[in-house]
């Protein structure tokens, strides 16, 4: 029985950097990652067509993190062949029907005059400081956004999302959508609104040009996805004699003692490895029933199921953004990417490639039909000529639809609790482990998972 010195649960991002930094800080430990996928990366993989396009599963930008040591890890050597540099994220989104180009943030400007005005009236109103003792996502929009925005902007946009009431929703939710800050007025009215402190955490500039970080954003040249970088980061850890075990499953777990000793695999070349440090980076439950211990679920989270529409077109995007956010309560569309958007100047990215996300709640039956995707396809391409993101003459090169069973969570305050029961139980129970990504559920942006990775291991350099 081969025996590692840290054995590594899940191949996404958090995986992958814990296995580099623990090689760098100690070259002869032996570090083993599991993977129960045929690639790492977690939703950070690109998918290729039979034809050579290619998209990504998750919309993701790869960004600095202002840490030079962990930057000197992650990013790409620059100048690069194989990598644009974007010093700017040029996102949009719509709002009540109205395409605003120069910001991801919501555009509440575009609601109905006489509704904004009450809305601003409440807003500029509030006590802001009473929203940090908010039990929901309804008390908290309400103490810090007033009433005619949580009614009219944030009720039918999360129901949209996740299919949830404001009520059972947990408050810090409005932060992993990106949907924190509104933009309620002109270019210089908000400038001037954001001098208040208060106000500065709740309204945005109205154009990604003001208020620009001095980080630098990267994305693959040529038609390449994301993956690129993933495969880097599984070339890394491959020089460093990091062992990988891909279309891994765990079947068992040894323990005794308060520490996990054996991992019984669905692996031919090692069946059972030795524990000795264990990293988990995966969800938490099959971990707390493998090993058996002493844990009473009292939820069972819903998820959205996310559905991924990818096409080719025969003409360039009538718009210059990389990303834009469909906030339309009357539409599917949640995230577009618009691959060849996303170039440095005078550099094509690929064909024109785009990758709709679409978070539906409806129950899809596992042999739903073509004629039915079909349909779904055609919906989201009305809507993309709706928002004036492809032009009425536009024709389809290529499509295709990808379903996934469990998607993202409704982020309610019932499952943030049982995550924290979850975690809780596995930290009083089992001596010899670590937990990080999704295990640790103390981050959901990857920036933030990245940053802990670093800290954890440097603190222990």
């Amino acid at each position: 029985m081969k025996k590692f010195k840290h054995t590594i649960v899940g191949g996404g991002i958090a995986g992958l950097l814990a296995s580099i930094l623990i090689k760098k800080q100690n070259p002869d430990d032996s570090v083993c990652l599991i993977e129960t996928e045929d690639k790492c990366g977690g939703l950070l993989k690109s998918i290729k067509s039979s034809q050579g396009y290619e998209f990504d599963y998750g919309t993701h930008i790869l960004g600095e993190t202002g840490i030079k040591e962990l930057d000197e890890i992650l990013m790409p050597t620059m100048p690069s062949n194989n990598w644009s540099t974007l010093p700017i994220l040029k996102s949009g989104n719509v709002v009540n029907g109205y395409y605003h180009k120069m910001s991801q943030l919501l555009y509440a400007r575009a609601l109905p005059e006489s509704v904004l005005e009450k809305a601003t009236y409440q807003l500029l109103s509030a006590d802001h400081k009473k929203a940090k003792q908010a039990n929901n996502l309804q008390e908290y929009c309400y103490d810090m956004y007033g009433e005619t925005f949580t009614e009219k902007l944030f009720k039918p946009l999360m129901k949209k999302l996740i299919n949830k009431e404001l009520e059972d929703i947990h408050p810090s939710a409005l932060q992993l959508f990106g949907y924190n800050r509104l933009i309620i007025g002109p270019a210089q009215m908000m400038k001037t609104l954001k001098k208040t402190p208060l106000l500065d955490n709740i309204l945005g500039f109205e154009s990604y040009n003001e208020g620009v970080s001095s980080l630098n954003n990267y994305y693959p040249k040529h038609g390449k996805g994301i993956g690129l970088w993933v495969d880097d980061l599984v070339e890394k850890a491959t020089a460093l004699n990091v062992k990988f075990l891909l279309n891994t499953k765990i079947n068992s777990i040894c323990y005794n003692k308060n520490k996990i000793n054996t991992l019984t695999l669905s692996n031919h070349e090692y069946p059972r490895i030795e524990v000795e440090n264990l990293i988990w980076t995966a969800p938490l439950f099959p971990l707390i029933k493998l090993a058996g211990l002493d844990f009473t679920s009292k939820y069972k989270p819903s998820f959205s199921r996310v559905i991924l529409h990818n096409f080719v077109f025969d003409q360039p995007f009538d718009t210059h953004n990389f990303h834009v956010y469909c906030n339309d309560p009357n539409m599917k569309s949640f995230r577009i990417t618009l691959y060849s958007n996303i170039a440095e100047a005078g550099e094509i990215n690929g064909p024109n490639r785009c990758t709709i996300e679409v978070l539906s709640n409806d129950k899809l039956n596992n042999d739903i039909t073509n004629s039915e995707i079909l349909q779904m396809e055609n919906n989201i391409l009305a809507e993309l000529k709706t928002m004036g993101i492809i032009t009425l003459s536009t024709n389809t090169l290529y499509r295709s639809t990808v379903i996934t069973n469990d998607g993202f969570p409704a982020f309610t305050n019932d499952f943030v609790n049982e995550l924290s029961r979850q975690k809780n139980c596995v930290n009083e129970n089992i001596e010899n482990i670590q937990l990080l990504g999704k295990a640790s559920a103390n981050n959901f942006f990857m920036a933030d998972v990245l940053v802990e990775v670093f800290n954890t291991y440097n603190c222990q350099n």
